[in-house]
């Protein structure tokens, strides 16, 4: 029994080590002002560009089929990953930088797996996915294509533009 430890401690870090390959911010709420009786196919989640990163609080709010008002930024993380707390405060600064312009929208995967699921994004994590109003997305995982800040900016304007 005292040789099995080793082997589950060396696992979890393992585990923890090759789950994440990338520090949520101040949040606000999303608000759920879906139009009740619309099919998920043709819904429209409204967008709410107003410079912080509202934290998900709903796992039926996002799902594949739905469609955004406005550039909707989803970023899938949760607080024991060390690289999703290298990106949580420059996805938080880009929110505050595209006000008015983008929604960006904090998923802790540890409270809602689903939704991550739902989207077929496998487990590796940060992941960023990007949803535009026209029904297409972009998937971003890791951080090498996201940091530094400026890249992450450049990905946002090209979305925006």
């Amino acid at each position: 029994m005292r040789n099995l430890f080793p082997v589950l401690a060396i696992a979890a870090v393992l585990f923890a080590f090759t789950a994440c390959k990338g520090t949520s911010a101040d949040t606000a709420t999303v608000a759920d002002s879906i139009p009740a009786g619309q099919p998920e196919a043709t819904r429209t989640i409204p967008a709410n560009p107003d410079g912080t990163v509202h934290q998900l609080t709903d796992p039926d709010l996002y799902t594949p089929g739905a469609r955004v008002e406005g550039l909707t930024l989803l970023y899938f993380n949760a607080v024991w990953s060390g690289p999703c707390r290298q990106l949580g405060p420059v996805f938080a600064q880009m929110a505050e930088q595209f006000k008015g312009r983008a929604t960006f929208v904090s998923v802790d995967t540890d409270k809602y797996p689903g939704v991550m699921q739902a989207y077929g994004l496998g487990t590796e994590l940060p992941v960023v996915l990007i949803l535009r109003p026209d029904g297409t997305a972009e998937r971003f995982t890791g951080i090498t294509e996201l940091l530094p800040a400026s890249r992450f900016e450049s990905i946002i304007e090209k979305n925006i533009n």
